[in-house]
């Protein structure tokens, strides 16, 4: 019965995570590439996705604007989530708190990977790639759970239990196509 409650748990998550990326991608799109401070917003935006998406909860923070959420079908759940306080839903806007150069020097990995020195070291490099612009924030999303699913750290097990993993990536995909 646990594992089933936990498998219910899971499935809510990943559904939680579509409607992130969805926001992500919104906001993507409507950045303005002559705005000066296009880079920094869209590290600030992809971030949020980066940072709630990762079950290990090593990604640094971002300084996320809520607003208290409507009441829908998930509520209860997401109430929960949230230690009993009432769901937040994130404002895609732009908070000046955000720190660029703070994020990128920031820890951004569960210390399991260190125990595969090959891996750490490709997530490292992934993430110096994202930082350039060599490759996407999707590209390094898929490079950590790679990473994460051969160290398998404890709650990112714990979390994705249930979540058939090819269908996620597959479907986080198909939402991010249109900036990627």
């Amino acid at each position: 019965m646990f594992k089933t409650l936990l498998n219910m748990h899971t499935k809510a998550i990943e559904k939680m995570d579509y409607e992130k990326a969805n926001g992500v991608r919104d906001a993507l799109i409507a950045l303005n590439k002559n705005d000066p401070l296009f880079n920094e917003k869209k590290f600030f935006f992809e971030g949020i996705f980066l940072d709630l998406t990762d079950r290990t909860e090593k990604h640094p923070q971002i300084p996320i604007i809520t607003k208290k959420k409507e009441k829908g079908f998930l509520s209860n759940l997401q109430k929960e989530f949230s230690g009993g306080n009432d769901p937040l839903e994130i404002q895609w806007v732009y908070n000046e708190e955000f720190n660029l150069e703070e994020y990128f020097s920031s820890n951004w990995f569960d210390s399991s990977i260190s125990t595969n020195s090959q891996l750490e070291n490709d997530l490292n490099k992934s993430k110096d790639l994202y930082k350039s612009k060599k490759i996407d924030f999707f590209q390094f999303f898929i490079k950590r759970m790679d990473v994460y699913e051969n160290v398998e750290p404890s709650n990112f097990i714990k979390w994705y239990t249930g979540v058939d993993l090819n269908k996620y990536k597959k479907k986080l995909r198909e939402i991010f196509e249109p900036i990627l």
